[in-house]
């Protein structure tokens, strides 16, 4: 099974899928084409596999294709702006910090595409805040 964990970034992707799943693949520290490969080897080694993205790129929905629907889930972890703001502050990863503001107009830009999209996700809400996109 693969579960696509999506949401902007700072929502708690991560976190999510290191709680709740055994095997994570995440572009950190890794091509977008490694993550695909390592997601597919996992899948067709019958592991269950968290594949974490912000949105699914051509490429992953090329892969994902591939996927009968019953062997796959896509996840929202649903988290608005305003938290995942804090959530990268706090976590001060680097590559984030030196270009914050145009992280934050990023996360902007994928919570139109989440809001907009026909993709059939399952929503988590991990922040008690009351402000949704």
């Amino acid at each position: 099974m693969i579960y696509v964990i999506c949401g902007i970034i700072g929502s708690g992707k991560s976190t999510y899928a290191s709680m709740h799943f055994a095997h994570v693949t995440e572009c950190e520290g890794m091509t977008k084409m490694s993550q695909l490969q390592e997601t597919w080897s996992l899948y067709e080694a019958g592991e269950d596999v968290a594949h974490v993205t912000t949105y699914p790129t051509s490429e992953e929905l090329e892969m994902l294709a591939g996927v009968p629907d019953e062997d796959k889930t896509f996840i929202l972890i649903d988290t608005d702006l305003r938290q995942a703001k804090a959530n990268i502050i706090k976590r001060n990863r680097p590559h984030d910090m030196t270009r914050l503001s145009e992280t934050l107009e990023k996360n902007k830009e994928i919570a139109r595409r989440l809001a907009s999209s026909k993709i059939p996700f399952e929503r988590i809400q991990l922040f008690e805040t009351g402000e949704r996109w």
